[in-house]
C-alpha cells in the first residue's frame, strides 16, 4: 500500500468519525470502533490481524489511562458535592477576573504539564475548568480547549516530559539548555493556541455529548470549604507527580534509596490520584460520609464509563493504523 493510498484511507476514516459524531450525534465509541474496522479492511490488513490490533489497542489504552480517568472523575464528583470546586472557582475569579478565565486556565495547564503528565493533568484540572466556565459564563469549549492546549504545548517541548527527555538522550544534548530552548520554542505555540481559542472557540456553545447532572443538583452543604481545604486534594497528587518527575531524571537527584523508590511509586498517576480521592474524602462532613463513599463514588464511575470507552476505542483505532 502506497503512502498516498494510506493517507486517503486515513482521511476518509477520520471524516466519517467527525461527521457521524459531530453532525449526526451517533455514539462516539460505536463510531470509533466502526471506523477502526473500516480502516483495517480498506487498508488490506489480514482479518485476524485487524481483530488482534483492535483487542490489543483497546486493552492497552484502557489499562494505561483507565484507572486514572475513573479516579480523577471520582475525585471531581466529591469536590463538586462538597463545594470545593465552588471555593476554588470563586478564589480564581476574585484574583484574575472573569475576562481572564481562558488565559488563566491556559497558563495553568502550561505550567502544570512541565512536571506532570498531560493526560493526568487534564483529568485532574478539568473539573476546576468546568466550574470556572460555569461561574463566569464562558464557553466550556473554550475553557476545556485552553486547558488542553496549555498542557500539550509544554508536554511536547519542555523536559522532564518523556518526549524531550528522549530527544536529550538521542542528541546527547544538555538538559538545562533543552529546558530553556523548549520554553522559548513553546511560547509561539502557546500564544497561537490562546488567540485561536479567543477568536474562534470562545464563540462555540455546546451541550456535552455525555450530559449528566453536573451543576444541576443542590449542594449538600450550606458552607463550602476554605480555599486551602478545597485545593489540598488537587495539590497532593500534583506534588507526588512532581516528586516522581524529579526522581526519574537520569542524574537521580534523590539517589536510589528508599525515598527515591517511594517517590517513583507514589508519583505514578494511578496512586497519586488515589491519594487525591482520600484527601477529598476528608472534606466530607459528618452525616454525609456513607453517601460520599457510596452514591458519590458510584456517580463518578458512571460519569467515567463513557469517557473510558471512547478513549479505549481511540486506542484501538490507533493500534490498527499503526499495524497497517
Amino acid at each position: 500500500m502506497s503512502v498516498i493510498t494510506a493517507l486517503i484511507i486515513f482521511i476518509i476514516s477520520i471524516s466519517i468519525i467527525i461527521v457521524l459524531t459531530a453532525i449526526y450525534r451517533i455514539n462516539a465509541a460505536a463510531v470509533m470502533i466502526g471506523a477502526t474496522f473500516l480502516f483495517g479492511f480498506m487498508s488490506g490488513m489480514p482479518l485476524n490481524d485487524v481483530l488482534t490490533a483492535v483487542r490489543s489497542g483497546f486493552g492497552s489504552t484502557a489499562g494505561y489511562i483507565g484507572l486514572v480517568i475513573i479516579e480523577g472523575i471520582m475525585m471531581g464528583v466529591i469536590l463538586e458535592k462538597t463545594g470545593a470546586l465552588s471555593s476554588i472557582a470563586s478564589a480564581v475569579i476574585k484574583k484574575t477576573g472573569r475576562k481572564r478565565t481562558v488565559f488563566t486556565v491556559n497558563i495553568t495547564g502550561y505550567a502544570l504539564s512541565i512536571p506532570v503528565p498531560s493526560d493526568s493533568g487534564f483529568i485532574l484540572l478539568h473539573p476546576i475548568a468546568e466550574a470556572l466556565a460555569s461561574a463566569t459564563g464562558r464557553s466550556l469549549a473554550a475553557v476545556s480547549t485552553a486547558l488542553a492546549a496549555g498542557l500539550y504545548v509544554s508536554h511536547s517541548l519542555v523536559p522532564p516530559t518523556p518526549g524531550p527527555l528522549s530527544a536529550i538522550g538521542i542528541l546527547n544534548a544538555g538538559p538545562l539548555m533543552v529546558f530553556f530552548l523548549g520554553i522559548l520554542v513553546s511560547i509561539p505555540g502557546f500564544m497561537a493556541g490562546y488567540f485561536w481559542i479567543i477568536r474562534y472557540v470562545d464563540k462555540i456553545d455546546f451541550t456535552p455529548v455525555f450530559e449528566d447532572a453536573r451543576g444541576k443538583t443542590t449542594r449538600p452543604y450550606l458552607e463550602i470549604p476554605s480555599l486551602l481545604e478545597a485545593v489540598m486534594p488537587v495539590l497532593v497528587p500534583v506534588i507526588l507527580m512532581i516528586l516522581r518527575a524529579i526522581a526519574v531524571i537520569p542524574a537521580r537527584p534523590f539517589g536510589n534509596g528508599a525515598f527515591s523508590r517511594f517517590a517513583v511509586f507514589a508519583g505514578d498517576p494511578v496512586f497519586a490520584l488515589f491519594a487525591g480521592i482520600i484527601c477529598s474524602l476528608i472534606l466530607v462532613k459528618r452525616g454525609f460520609f456513607r453517601e460520599a463513599t457510596g452514591g458519590w463514588i458510584s456517580e463518578g464511575v458512571r460519569r467515567a464509563a463513557p469517557v473510558l470507552v471512547v478513549s479505549a476505542a481511540g486506542g484501538a483505532f490507533g493500534a490498527v493504523v499503526k499495524a497497517s
